[in-house]
């Protein structure tokens, strides 16, 4: 699939995101997974790409699917709206990494390994 220059800034500038399939296909180029491109931050469960030829499997197909159907809705906001799922992503994000790392959550670790 051919991305011009212009498409290309624009994701660099933080002007535009990459569809879908074209973040599926960077990610894999780089070696890197599809939110890690999108959000900055990587699932600890969820495997770095593999290959773009393998099979996708049932439970991932539906995951993109919904991720597709999310970015559609989202597209649809205005941007007051936009800007509130924004913020709202942002808290959730990092209120998801400082539970991650707190100290409780390090010691129970610690114990089952």
């Amino acid at each position: 699939m051919p991305v011009t220059v212009n498409a290309t800034r624009k994701w660099l500038m933080g002007q535009a995101m990459p569809t879908m399939d074209k973040l599926a296909v960077l990610a894999n180029m780089l070696n890197a997974s599809e939110d890690w491109l999108r959000w900055g931050a990587m699932s600890v469960d969820e495997p770095v790409n593999q290959s773009y030829d393998q099979p996708v499997s049932s439970n991932r197909l539906e995951l993109r699917n919904a991720e597709k159907s999310l970015t559609q809705d989202f597209k649809l906001l205005n941007e007051t709206n936009k800007q509130v799922v924004t913020a709202v992503l942002e808290v959730l994000l990092k209120q998801q990494q400082s539970s991650a790392v707190s100290p409780k959550n390090i010691q129970s670790r610690s114990k089952i390994g």
